[in-house]
């Protein structure tokens, strides 16, 4: 049965195979701190793995999916003001 230890994050940059394949990366973001993570392992020669963008900001994608969805920007406007996205 095949089987591997489970990390914490703490231990998982510890690991000498996540050292040695230099999978750590630090992915940048504006107004906060880097997220430190692990990238995917397997990469081939034709087809490299892009590194990850950060995550969106809370909101970041509103006005595209409530356009998506019928919304007009007046009514986005709207609900900005109300607090309610």
């Amino acid at each position: 049965m095949p089987h591997t230890p489970v990390y914490n994050m703490l231990e998982l940059f510890e690991d000498p195979q996540i050292k040695h394949m230099g999978l750590e990366i630090k992915i940048d973001r504006k107004d906060r701190p880097d997220i430190r993570t692990v990238k995917f392992p397997n990469e081939y020669s034709e087809t490299k793995s892009p590194h990850p963008g950060p995550p969106p900001e809370l909101g970041e994608h509103n006005a595209e999916f409530l356009t998506a969805l019928g919304y007009d920007g007046k009514k986005i406007a709207e609900l900005k003001d109300k607090g309610v996205i």
